[in-house]
């Protein structure tokens, strides 16, 4: 599903949080000796729960990203191109995400470019930042962010954390972190020196519309009251509709889960979002093949998703294992 955003708000409502795939797309101008302009990932409860500064330099576009918790506040900021060294391998830019690199960097001694060819800088909230880039050289030319010129930016969710792509290029990449991911987002809001002339979200996670004779097909069959060879236990996430409907139209349809010999439950945590969970225990009263989690579902509480396969009350079972949704 797509939704447009607020011009006037400068921001667009993520009715379902993100999903895999999704993504928010920002076309605008930079004003005038624009500076910096940001976007800020908000929660349910209207708390900023990640924030990708971006800021205007005389050397090119610097970009600062980190993640806020209530219990820790904000978290380390992670900037693309690093101080210091540019050739510097920190840890975090050696570790890719979704096979992407953290920071994609062109340095060239070279490309610096004239006032008329300016590219962007984010910065997280540090005035000194243009002192620190003056006379360095990072990357530039067809995917500048020129002053005065409309740029196309992409924000967009992967498996494990969120890019940034500007112009069509690979940017950036954020791991997701404890508490940070993407279901957890609600609204992202664009501020700074910046015209903005377009705001979308696209690839948004929406439950289907029922066809009760398809989910008679569909529908979970009962658990047998003998021992079952093999129960799977699916890992999923509330606004994962999607996922859950492919599964249950491919391999959930073969004998051996038809006969009751193999059972498939999904294993879901809660939403912070209520219009999710009531969603998701519609599904769950349609399909009869979620198992609820009693805690809103963070990646970092997986292993209880384990625990809790284990502990699953079937009568027997011969085997069992868990798999992801994403295992299709």
């Amino acid at each position: 599903a797509s939704v447009g955003g607020d011009l006037r708000a400068r921001g667009v409502k993520i009715p379902c949080g993100l999903a895999e795939g999704a993504a928010v797309t920002v076309v605008g101008v930079p004003k005038q000796g624009a500076a910096r302009f940001q976007a800020e990932l908000v929660g349910g409860g209207g708390e900023v729960v990640a924030c990708f500064n971006v800021s205007l330099g005389p050397s090119g576009m610097v970009v600062e990203q980190s993640s806020w918790t209530r219990e820790d506040g904000w978290g380390e900021w992670e900037r693309c191109p690093p101080l210091g060294h540019i050739g510097s391998n920190s840890s975090w830019q050696l570790s890719p995400v979704d096979a992407l690199v953290r920071c994609n960097q062109q340095v060239s001694v070279n490309t610096i470019q004239g006032s008329s060819n300016t590219t962007q800088n984010v910065s997280a909230n540090q005035p000194e930042d243009e002192k620190r880039l003056k006379g360095r050289a990072h990357f530039s030319g067809s995917t500048a962010i020129v002053e005065g010129e409309p740029f196309t930016a992409t924000l967009w969710a992967g498996a494990e954390g969120f890019h940034l792509t500007v112009n069509g290029r690979h940017e950036t990449s954020f791991a997701y972190r404890e508490r940070l991911e993407p279901w957890s987002v609600a609204e992202v809001k664009v501020s700074g020196d910046l015209e903005l002339l377009s705001i979308l979200a696209n690839g948004l996670p929406v439950s289907e519309d029922v066809d009760m004779a398809s989910v008679e097909l569909l529908k979970a069959p009962p658990v047998p009251k003998k021992r079952i060879f093999l129960l799977v236990g699916v890992f999923s996430t509330g606004n994962n509709f999607k996922r859950r409907m492919a599964l249950r139209r491919t391999w959930m349809q073969y004998e051996s889960v038809r006969s009751g010999e193999v059972a498939v439950r999904f294993f879901t945590g809660l939403h912070k979002n209520e219009q999710v969970n009531m969603e998701l225990w519609r599904e769950a009263q349609l399909y009869g093949d979620i198992q609820f989690m009693p805690f809103v579902d963070y990646y970092t509480l997986i292993t209880l998703k384990t625990v809790a396969i284990c502990m699953f009350g079937f009568a027997d079972q011969n085997y069992a294992c868990k798999v992801h949704h994403e295992n299709r």
